[in-house]
């Protein structure tokens, strides 16, 4: 969409939340999508989609073994437990999150 990118690019950090988990949207179609788009699989294509506007990405514990692929300009790799299922476990998640970005 014409201005979003700027507009992000504007900020010192992006944090993007991969919707991936072993390389599969766990709902929606985020992997066929990035498959759609001739987009690297698993998370190198969510870096690709935002190419030059992540600071930070925060994958799942379950693809904590390809963080080492994951590669851009200044890139940021976090590892959590992304499986939201509840109110008490997203406000964990968003706690352990805002923590991470104050350092």
């Amino acid at each position: 969409m014409p201005g979003i990118s700027d507009s992000v690019a504007d900020h010192r950090r992006v944090v993007a939340v991969s919707p991936l988990f072993g390389g599969k949207a766990l709902k929606g179609p985020a992997d066929r999508v990035l498959e759609g788009l001739g987009l690297p699989k698993g998370n190198a294509g969510v870096v690709a989609a935002y190419e030059g506007l992540l600071s930070d990405l925060v994958v799942d514990t379950g693809d904590a073994h390809d963080r080492h692929d994951l590669s851009g300009p200044d890139l940021r790799v976090h590892v959590a437990d992304t499986r939201i299922a509840d109110p008490a476990r997203a406000k964990e998640f968003g706690q352990w999150l805002l923590d991470v970005l104050s350092n």
